[in-house]
């Protein structure tokens, strides 16, 4: 085999890495680094924990709402 024959050998598999796996790979780093950067602060999470028991209290009353509905009209959600 020549030399020239071992050069484009190794060009072709050079050419793809270059052209479809370090751009892929690059992508996938700056993405990962960006939803790292990304993370909520501490006034955010109080937020959603906030939002969180606001939640519970408004199943709650839902429940509360429904088990009275029951007892007033069991068909009522046959209803809807």
């Amino acid at each position: 085999m020549s030399s020239a024959q071992v050069l484009a050998l190794l060009l072709v598999p050079t050419i793809l890495i270059l052209v479809v796996v370090v751009p892929t790979a690059l992508k996938y780093y700056y993405a990962d680094k960006e939803r790292m950067s990304r993370s909520l602060s501490a006034d955010e999470w109080e937020e959603i924990r906030s939002t969180l028991a606001r939640a519970d209290k408004m199943e709650e009353r839902i429940n509360t709402l429904e088990s009275l509905l029951d007892a007033q009209d069991p068909s009522w959600k046959d209803k809807l």
